[in-house]
């Protein structure tokens, strides 16, 4: 029994020198290369962190990035593209006679008055020799309640009226919605008497080779009466 007893206490005694040992051993071993191991250890922490977190995040935003820069050259492109065309014209705008710019102008000038235009088509005919009647300037896009400038040439008497019939009854002015936002229209009504075929004809001449543009949208001529009534339309630009 002591023998086993002995035996016993060896056996503890060996089992705790061995596990001194093992013990001492790792804590020799972790003296020793505890740095590479926390350097290791450190570095896989970073590296999962870069891996899974950062890199998805960058590669997102390098693709946006990417895409980003591509529409903004892209626009850059476009734009520069139009410059180049605005310069162009400027260029060839230059180019061109300032005489013929300012009768280019004057076909269809700023926006001027009713009072203005009257007197411009008064003197015209009378300074070609075409006895009046009557002559109306009017809005043609003007409401029914909007006074229009009439004439009566013969006494040099203005009056005014107001439209007959509802603008939109009248058949010229479909064409006239046609026309640019920027450019406005007066109507003109010219009544003349003592006015025969030729001189009728050469009113139409007159007013085609005129420097403004003017499009003679009707006339009513009357050669057993000779009379006449000419219908005109005349532009201008909006301010």
């Amino acid at each position: 029994m002591l023998s086993l007893k002995k035996e016993e206490k060896n056996s503890l005694a060996e089992i705790e020198d061995l596990n001194r040992r093992r013990s001492n051993a790792i804590n020799k071993f972790l003296n020793l290369y505890f740095k590479y191991i926390a350097v290791f250890i450190i570095f896989v922490v970073l590296w999962g962190g870069f891996r899974f977190f950062i890199k998805p995040r960058f590669d997102e935003a390098m693709a946006l990035s990417g895409t980003s820069t591509k529409q903004k050259k892209s626009e850059f492109i476009t734009a520069y593209n139009k410059m180049e065309e605005y310069s162009n014209v400027l260029d060839e705008y230059s180019e061109v006679d300032k005489e013929k710019i300012n009768k280019i102008i004057k076909m269809v000038p700023e926006e001027y008055s009713r009072d203005d235009l009257f007197t411009e088509i008064t003197y015209f005919l009378i300074q070609n020799n075409y006895k009046i009647d009557n002559i109306s300037v009017v809005n043609p896009m003007a409401s029914e309640s909007q006074p229009d400038l009439e004439a009566d040439a013969p006494a040099g008497r203005r009056t005014t009226t107001q439209a007959e019939s509802s603008v939109e009854s009248a058949p010229h002015i479909n064409y006239i919605k046609a026309l640019p936002s920027g450019i406005g229209s007066w109507f003109i009504t010219v009544n003349l008497s003592n006015t025969d075929y030729p001189d009728l004809k050469r009113l139409l001449n007159l007013l085609e080779s005129n420097l403004k543009l003017m499009d003679v949208f009707s006339v009513d001529f009357e050669p057993t009466s000779n009379t006449a009534t000419i219908s005109i339309l005349t532009y201008y630009q909006k301010n």
